[in-house]
């Protein structure tokens, strides 16, 4: 018996042994696709047109004649191997039928394909017709979509050869569909694009209740529309929703609110969803009343933007009506050659009073022949207000001009987890707004935000900081910018995230950059805290000062933090905020004089040591001589390491147990044990017992 077990306890010795040893050499297996048995179907199907907010996807819908039909193919990486080159396809069934089937693929160059298969079943005989552009990406687990990668159509899918989306490594992580919409024949499908959205302002407000207003123009395409509603600007309940056909004329919709908190500032939006996709109306707030019930409190000033007037080739006066409710109120346009704006004119104070007061701006420097888009925004202490967006042609022939020069220049401060996109920039004499372009790859794929460049003819820099980048990663970038005569793109260049080292500088490090030449305007950011840890709440000061015998007028601070930290709060309240980015609207800044902008962030826990946060802060304004102006400051600092030795132990220990021969010793460790008390002792204890 004693030899049987010791028998066996070798052969157990031998099996581990060579599982450790030849680990190496057979763990390099083809990857899989969506073998899980928490995965979902390789392919789904749902009616957009019967149901386009719907997320209830299956193996077989019903549709009519003209309906559009959505497919989703679905993949998992489910292996310890990166699946290469992956591709995802869809077949269609050729010719007339009532029942249409079709199937999905997902394969790779090491990865054999899978397939999924649905049916359509239809009210009368009837063909499937892809959609040209209508192929989403929905990689890495994401809600939001992005285009086809590679420079793609998104024809490719239904192509023998499918859609090319990159390697995909093994993760639930990097699950995601591709979505591809067909129509049924029998209607074609209309010249149609994603609803026009706007907010209007609020109505009726009382203690308790108020009417929330928009307008949206479905553009042709069958549109649902809902309000969006909450306490703070991040809203979260959703309300209202209702079909409002597939016109192409704006239709004024309202939701009256109940059950709501006396006193209260409330923040709203209107929205709007088709086929081709969902727009958001601005955000506006309104303030319920103190007490009493009725009418008349204190609130946000209504506002409505009026048609322009007086137009001519280079001028303009924009029109406006607000009333401040009793609060004292500013107000302001805002304007620029797209719906983004992105110019502000001179901030007027309109008093206290509650009645409608109609309020001018003039305007000037536009160029000739050219749209302009401009709102009217009025704010107080219970809230900012947004008018509509409205629009007008300057007068006169076009004007010759030229696109912008730009240049794309190497990144600098390049950390393991961010880095400092730069450029230049001339306008051309037009107004021009700039942005990056930058990726993974060289096709790129994201985007910064838009940076207003001004008109003149100077070449002026301009930078971004990049944050929340995976160490010793490449990436891609180019510099780009627009006028009305064009857009133009810079080289792509790139740059590889410092991998494992760590930046650790003295003390916080502030980099300026100036996109004119007038130098008698400063923004000075300062941290209290040069080596924040993990976890750690830490304040923003930047102090902005004109040194002009002058004033500035139309001051704008925008605050970009980065993405390894969390807002808390701001003093003063910021005037709007998109997602990172807070921007406070500081209007006319007298000569020789400095104020200040404070921001309390909170550093994620997840944050690593040597993660390099960098804050932006960029102040825009009109100098003494009618030009626009704006100067950018970037403040870097890097985390310290705050993790106990029980946390940095586990830590260790998980990254060596993804180690092939740290595998192999605990396996020859494993070995040894049982060799040690099954094998090596057993003979000692029979001579102790003989």
């Amino acid at each position: 018996m004693r030899k049987n077990i010791k028998l066996i306890s070798k052969i157990i010795l031998g099996v581990i042994f060579a599982a450790g040893f030849f680990y190496p050499f057979f763990s390099a297996k083809a990857a899989s696709f969506n073998n899980d048995p928490a995965d979902r179907q390789t392919l789904l199907v749902s009616n957009y047109t019967k149901c386009p907010n719907c997320t209830n996807w299956a193996s077989s819908v019903n549709a009519d004649a003209g309906d559009i039909v959505s497919f989703a193919v679905y993949y998992h990486n489910t292996s310890n191997e990166t699946a290469t080159g992956t591709a995802v396809k869809i077949t269609l069934p050729s010719g007339n039928s009532m029942i249409q089937s079709v199937s999905g693929s997902v394969w790779a160059q090491n990865a054999p394909m899978v397939n999924g298969n649905v049916s359509v079943k239809l009210s009368s005989s009837q063909s499937l017709s892809f959609i040209s552009g209508s192929v989403r990406w929905y990689p890495d687990g994401s809600s939001s979509y992005q285009l086809p990668p590679f420079g793609q159509t998104g024809a490719e899918i239904i192509a023998p050869a499918g859609l090319n989306i990159g390697d995909v490594a093994p993760s639930w992580g990097t699950a995601g569909y591709v979505v591809v919409r067909v129509q049924v024949s029998g209607v074609p499908v209309p010249p149609a694009s994603a609803p026009t959205v706007n907010t209007n302002s609020a109505t009726n407000i009382y203690q308790n209740s108020a009417t929330l207003n928009g307008s949206i123009n479905p553009n042709g395409a069958y549109t649902n529309a809902w309000f969006e509603y909450g306490t703070t600007q991040s809203l979260g309940t959703a309300i209202g929703t209702q079909s409002i056909g597939n016109g192409t004329t704006a239709i004024n919709l309202s939701y009256s609110l109940s059950n709501l908190t006396a006193n209260t500032t409330y923040y709203y939006r209107a929205v709007g969803s088709n086929f081709y996709g969902t727009n958001y109306g601005a955000i506006q707030s309104f303030v319920t009343g103190a007490g009493g019930g009725g009418g008349g409190g204190l609130s946000a000033p209504f506002v409505s933007t009026l048609s322009a007037t007086n137009i001519g080739n280079n001028t303009a006066v924009l029109n406006a009506s607000v009333n401040p409710n009793n609060s004292n109120t500013n107000l302001w346009f805002e304007y620029g050659t797209t719906q983004s704006l992105g110019y502000t004119s001179g901030y007027q104070w309109v008093g206290s009073g509650n009645w409608n007061i109609n309020v001018t701006s003039y305007i000037n420097n536009l160029t000739a022949n050219t749209t302009y888009y401009y709102r009217v925004v009025a704010s107080n202490s219970y809230g900012t207000t947004y008018g509509s967006i409205l629009s007008f042609n300057s007068g006169g022939a076009a004007a010759s001009g030229n696109a912008p020069v730009v240049t794309t220049s190497p990144a600098t401060y390049v950390y393991k987890n961010s880095a400092l996109l730069n450029g230049a920039v001339n306008p051309n004499n037009s107004l021009t707004n700039a942005w990056y372009e930058w990726g993974t790859t060289a096709a790129l794929g994201k985007t910064t935000t838009f940076q207003p460049m001004g008109s003149g003819t100077n070449v002026y820099n301009y930078s971004f900081a990049l944050t929340g980048l995976t160490s010793g990663a490449t990436y891609y970038f180019r510099a780009v910018a627009q006028n009305q005569y064009g857009i133009t793109y810079g080289n792509i260049l790139s740059f590889t995230a410092l991998g494992g080292v760590v930046y650790q500088p003295s003390a916080p490090t502030v980099i300026i950059r100036e996109t004119a030449p007038e130098k008698l305007v400063e923004i000075i950011p300062s941290l209290d805290v040069t080596e924040p840890k993990a976890g750690e709440e830490i304040n923003l000061t930047v102090i902005y000062r004109n040194n002009n015998s002058k004033p500035i007028t139309n001051g704008v601070l925008k605050i970009v933090l980065p993405n390894e930290t969390s807002y808390v709060s701001s003093n003063p309240q910021y005037n709007s905020r998109d997602e990172s980015l807070l921007t406070f609207n500081l209007g006319k800044i007298e000569a020789k004089t400095q104020g200040s902008v404070n921001v309390k962030v909170k550093v994620d826990k997840t944050a690593d040591k040597g993660d390099s946060l960098i804050f932006t802060a960029t102040l825009e304004y009109t100098d003494p001589s009618d030009e626009f102006q704006t100067i950018s400051a970037y403040l870097t600092a890097v985390v310290k390491e705050d993790l106990s030795l029980l946390a940095l132990s586990l830590g260790v220990i998980a990254g060596l147990l993804k180690k092939w021969w740290f595998d192999l010793l605990l396996g020859l460790a494993a070995g040894l044990t049982i060799y040690h008390f099954f094998i090596k002792k057993e003979p000692e204890q029979l001579e102790m017992a003989s």
